[in-house]
């Protein structure tokens, strides 16, 4: 008599290892910064926001919002993202110390923010200018052959 055998019995594997690839989650990096009524003030910032998203994940949106002066402002572009389904947003303040702006004018803007958003992520990093890669930066620049960009 001929016994059948199992295919899976002798290939089965000792333990079962699923892996489940989870996708990170949406964020959304908003450059803020002051504002002006000049049009041409923006191009240089909107430059920069383009550079950086072609750099980020492809999870990651990056904007730009002001405070003044211009659209859009910090509580538009965050309503924006939120109705968009980003749960976690950073904000970056494109401002080289944290005077009178980030400390005054910005914490209220947050608390309206939070408000209007209680299940949002929102975190607040420090002025730009406080980062230790800019003090690199720009000793890289100075350190690097002259060149008259004005």
């Amino acid at each position: 008599m001929h016994h059948a055998t199992s295919l899976f019995a002798t290939d089965r594997p000792s333990s079962l290892e699923i892996r489940v690839k989870v996708s990170p989650s949406p964020r959304a990096l908003i450059l803020f910064a002051h504002g002006s009524s000049r049009a041409t003030w923006r191009a240089p910032l909107e430059t920069l926001c383009a550079q950086i998203q072609s750099q980020s994940p492809a999870h990651v949106r990056v904007v730009l919002a002001f405070l003044e002066r211009c659209p859009p402002t910090l509580p538009e572009v965050v309503t924006a993202c939120v109705d968009d389904g980003f749960a976690h947003i950073d904000v970056l303040p494109m401002f080289i110390s944290a005077g009178g702006h980030v400390l005054r004018d910005v914490p209220p803007l947050l608390t309206e923010i939070r408000a209007a958003h209680p299940a949002l992520q929102l975190h607040m990093h420090p002025a730009i200018g406080a980062h230790p890669v800019i003090a690199t930066a720009i000793a890289g620049l100075v350190s690097a052959p002259e060149q008259d960009d004005l």
